[in-house]
């Protein structure tokens, strides 16, 4: 399989996605999940006590949509934490389909979707929902299981790029809407856990602005000039910007040709990178003079190389994000390869 410089996230997918479901059975995707609080010692993994059965039945499901976030949550008294790993530079967790696995799935703040591959719906005979008019179809899960969280009663859709790729899937913001979600890139942890993020400060917790599809967006500040952008774990570069943007951009090095950029409904594309000629100004923190990908797609995006520098917390009850970092000294992407030595 081809290198891929980019993974951009489900981001194109959810509009084509949005139009594809059922809409007229989109009520159960503004319902809140039941919380269950569940004592016990925390990582007790999938096999764990048994979970109450009420839950629908593939039947009641029928209508139901990718989209939709979990019919219950179950989480230990503590906050549940599993390793984190990266793949193609995107954090991944591993996972438990109705008790089998793991499989490798990315976890995708862009993305506001539950997707497994067809491959893995076939093993093990996930039940079939429908077809949406992408042709993809939608199949439903009992349990998915993150160490010791549970989210059960789950709409999957079946995407074709999963079939061939090394990631089996990716669990969007939908998923865990009910709970604190902290990505904790220099420990390499993925936190799940009941509560919410103090008052937005201006400074490591911000409060951050939804696009139309929930995804969230924070301020950018670039020579005096403010630009909201996409916070996508499932994007692999330092900062993606638009094409469209990019002539009010200026560099000290580049722009220049980037390599190839992917994504489930993205195909591939070519990129170009190139250094900006002064800093970015985000909550507290700077990034000096950034290396940048442009490609052709609407939204500024964060991506993960930048996100790797932090502990972040995404509180989607309150529109709340934290960035915890070791420490305030500005932020320094190394040189790349093609820029003439200093």
């Amino acid at each position: 399989m081809f290198k891929r410089f980019l993974f951009v996230s489900m981001l194109a997918t959810l509009t084509l996605v949005l139009i594809g479901c059922n809409l007229s059975n989109r009520a159960s995707a503004n319902a809140t999940p039941v919380i269950v609080i569940r004592a016990g010692p925390p990582n007790t993994g999938p096999t764990s006590t048994p979970l109450p059965e009420n839950i629908p039945t593939p039947a009641e499901a029928a209508g139901g949509s990718p989209l939709d976030p979990p019919h219950s949550v179950h989480v230990p008294d503590t906050a549940v934490e599993v390793p984190m790993s990266t793949l193609h530079g995107l954090p991944v967790v591993e996972v438990f389909i109705n008790g089998a696995g793991p499989y490798r799935f990315v976890v995708d703040w862009g993305a506001n979707i539950f997707a497994t591959s067809p491959k893995i719906a076939g093993d093990l005979k996930l039940p079939v929902l429908g077809t949406d008019t992408m042709g993809n179809q939608n199949a439903y899960v009992t349990t998915l299981s993150v160490g010791a969280a549970k989210f059960q009663g789950l709409t999957a859709v079946l995407d074709k790029f999963f079939a061939n790729a090394d990631e089996n899937g990716v669990i969007g913001r939908n998923v865990y809407e009910a709970l604190l979600m902290t990505l904790d890139y220099p420990k390499q942890i993925v936190r799940f856990e009941a509560g919410e993020l103090p008052s937005a400060n201006g400074s490591d917790v911000l409060t951050y602005t939804p696009t139309e599809g929930g995804a969230p967006m924070l301020d950018l500040e670039l020579d005096g000039k403010h630009f909201p952008a996409v916070v996508d774990t499932g994007a692999s570069r330092w900062l993606i910007w638009p094409t469209s943007q990019s002539a009010q951009l200026k560099f000290i090095s580049g722009p220049v040709e980037g390599g190839a950029a992917s994504g489930p409904q993205l195909g591939v594309v070519k990129t170009q990178v190139g250094r900006l000629a002064s800093d970015i100004h985000f909550g507290a923190y700077i990034l000096k003079q950034p290396l940048i990908e442009i490609i052709d797609r609407p939204e500024i995006l964060i991506g993960s190389r930048l996100l790797s520098n932090f502990a972040v917390t995404l509180d989607q009850k309150n529109l709340r994000i934290r960035l915890a970092r070791s420490t305030m000294d500005p932020i320094i992407v190394p040189p790349a390869t093609w820029e003439p030595k200093p």
